[in-house]
């Protein structure tokens, strides 16, 4: 894991009378959690799970992240006797905490060299500083208001709404607030996620993000990197502190 050993992994489980019982489960010192699993009543199923990291080495998930760490806890309990009735009685909190992740793209972009200032640099690594997700669910419900974000090199990112579990509905709007010039940084200044958890729409904010790529394309086109940089900053949208806000709520 990254170069480190993992240590011993260790998990305790019984089932009896309807009742799944993990008590311990834990992998050196990167995670701990607990489970249970209660249908004795052969009706409802009553479950609950408690997990919680720390600085677990985000380069085992996947490929394409180079290091990072994940470091929070998630407590979350439901009943019922359907899907549908455990999702609209899920209760607790995840709160989680990404940093330093170096993202390294699979499959490098080939674009020619006087046209990559204009586009962007979605070829080369990005540095995520930090990344969190500090959310609550009730009654099936999880809400976002200044909740979810991340600060990379690249762009400030800012998630707030709704996603429904029992009616699987989303309502989600993003914020982005570009770090780097580029007329696809300027395309994702706004969007929005709604509708089935299955097959929601997402919408970009067209109108603003064309009139912000348009105008950094032509300041570049005529003056260059740097005319093109004045133009990025006096764009931004105002996102500071993305993180901090977060984890304060």
């Amino acid at each position: 894991a990254d170069g480190r050993d993992m240590g011993a992994v260790k998990v305790n489980a019984s089932l009896k009378g309807g009742v799944l019982s993990v008590p311990v489960a834990q992998a050196g010192t990167f995670f701990a959690g607990t489970a249970k699993a209660d249908a004795s009543d052969g009706k409802t199923v009553k479950a609950s799970v408690n997990v919680k990291l720390n600085a677990f080495p985000l380069a085992l998930l996947e490929r394409a992240v180079e290091s990072g760490t994940i470091s929070g806890k998630a407590a979350l309990t439901a009943s019922g006797a359907t899907r549908a009735e455990m999702a609209g009685s899920l209760n607790g909190k995840v709160s989680l905490l990404a940093k330093d992740v170096r993202l390294v793209p699979k499959m490098p972009a080939r674009i020619p060299k006087n046209l990559k200032p204009l586009l962007g640099s979605f070829d080369r690594p990005t540095l995520i500083s930090c990344a969190v997700v500090n959310v609550p669910f009730e009654n099936g419900v999880m809400t976002t208001d200044k909740r979810i974000g991340f600060e990379s090199d690249m762009l400030d990112f800012q998630l707030n709404g709704t996603a429904d579990y029992s009616r699987r509905l989303v309502d989600l709007n993003a914020l982005v607030s570009p770090k780097k010039g580029g007329v696809v940084t300027a395309l994702l200044s706004g969007m929005s996620i709604k509708g089935e958890m299955d097959n929601p729409t997402v919408r970009l904010d067209s109108e603003n993000g064309l009139q912000r790529a348009l105008s950094y394309g032509l300041a570049f086109l005529q003056g260059g990197r740097n005319a093109a940089q004045q133009v990025l900053q006096s764009q931004r949208r105002e996102l500071k502190d993305v993180c901090k806000t977060a984890l304060r709520r």
